[in-house]
Parts: C-alpha cells; sequence; structure tokens
C-alpha cells in the first residue's frame, strides 16, 4: 500500500481529503474558538448597553492637567449643589447685614432720646 492509497481510503471513509497539520497555521486551527469569542464579545456589547461606562473630563490649561473621574451626570449634580449652597450663603450673608443695619438704627434712635 503506497501513500496515496492511504489519503484514497480516507477519503472514502469520511468523504473528504485528510487534513494535515503542516497545511495550517497555527492561528487557523483556532480559528473557530477566535470566532466564537469575538462573536460572544461583539454581542455581549449589544446586549448589555446599560451598563455604566467610566467617564472623564480631563482639562488642560494654564494650570496644568486635571481629570475629574465623575460622569457628566454627578458634575451636573454637583453644580446645582455647589448653586445652591452659594444661595444659601447669599440669603445668610443679606439677613445678616439686615440685622446689623437694623441694630445701628435702633442703636441711633436711643441715642436721640
Amino acid at each position: 500500500m503506497s501513500e496515496g492509497d492511504g489519503s484514497a481510503a480516507a477519503r472514502r471513509r469520511t468523504g473528504r481529503a485528510p487534513q494535515t497539520t503542516a497545511d495550517n497555521g497555527p492561528w487557523e486551527e483556532h480559528l473557530v474558538k477566535y470566532l466564537f469569542a469575538s462573536t460572544l464579545i461583539s454581542a455581549s456589547l449589544f446586549v448589555f448597553p446599560s451598563m455604566p461606562a467610566v467617564a472623564q473630563s480631563i482639562d488642560i490649561g494654564p494650570g496644568g492637567v486635571r481629570v475629574d473621574p465623575r460622569s457628566s451626570r454627578e458634575r451636573d449634580r454637583d453644580e446645582i449643589r455647589r448653586d445652591e449652597r452659594r444661595e444659601e450663603f447669599r440669603d445668610e450673608r443679606r439677613g445678616s447685614i439686615r440685622r446689623e443695619e437694623r441694630l445701628r438704627r435702633d442703636g441711633d434712635d436711643d441715642d436721640d432720646d
């Protein structure tokens, strides 16, 4: 039996020519695994779109580089809080100024008597 007879026998049993590892490169042997893994990864990106992404802001200016790891929603919320605190401070300051003015007026009225 020659080598050619062996391939003919293998072809008859399987219906195709036998594959040799010399013809296949290292990536071709694992092609199905790579395709399956990449399909799973890409499918998971579409199936789980609600997963939070890490968002950050990078500012480069005269003061140097500043990295802000908060999301845009967190930055907006912090800005609203900052504005509310600023308004509270202004209201408290206005109230204390009015009290001081009232005390001065009351004190000036008492001196006239």
